[in-house]
């Protein structure tokens, strides 16, 4: 993508919204490219478009155990990226955490920002959780820091729990409670109000 001029700028507003069928057909092409399978901790197989189009079917209509978000750039009304919530545990008050932004034009710190406020806001400000974790490859070292970034706390490691190019690797722990949370989102003076970029 070209680079935009001063005169080209526009503000552009981050907002989570409901993942539509239509959008199946960019995602299966996202979950196919190398540097996301190379992320992906389940199966090794290649996505089809009606493999896809199986998984929407289950995830478009039901937010429990699994709640599926697009992340969207409102005035283009572009998908570029998606997150969820999973294993959504309402007693325990938990829930694992992912978020992938695949379109690399997009993949900046701002964008990454407010979608990680978001979602993170909608877990503990909407479903009331008081924590949540994720899992990330230990050679993932982006996904770390990053994650990192936003509070999360190493809590351990997974030694040799996944197979991926032909070796046994570890995966990371980590997890942010709603009390971290709250400091952090003071700290960082978000709001919900506040997600508007010039890009």
């Amino acid at each position: 993508m070209a680079k935009e001029t001063e005169s080209e700028k526009k503000q552009y507003t981050i907002r989570l919204r409901a993942l539509r069928s239509e959008d199946a057909e960019l995602t299966w092409k996202w979950r196919n490219l190398p540097y996301v399978r190379e992320m992906y901790a389940g199966h090794p197989f290649y996505i089809n478009p009606e493999k896809e189009q199986l998984w929407f079917q289950k995830i478009l209509t039901s937010d429990f155990p699994i709640a599926s978000f697009g992340i969207e750039i409102v005035e283009l009304e572009q998908l570029i990226g998606v997150c969820f919530f999973k294993d959504i545990n309402l007693i325990h008050r938990t829930a694992e955490y992912s978020i992938f932004l695949i379109d690399k034009a997009y993949e900046n710190r701002w964008y990454l920002r407010h979608a990680y406020f978001q979602a993170l806001d909608f877990a503990f400000y909407d479903l009331n959780l008081n924590r949540v974790w994720a899992k990330i490859y230990e050679f993932n070292r982006k996904a770390l820091g990053l994650i990192q970034y936003f509070g999360f706390q190493k809590e351990g490691v997974i030694r040799q729990s996944a197979y991926k190019d032909g070796e046994y690797v570890n995966e990371v722990i980590l997890s942010l409670l709603k009390e971290e949370y709250d400091t952090l989102h003071r700290k960082e003076g978000y709001s919900r109000k506040s997600n508007i970029s010039l890009k």
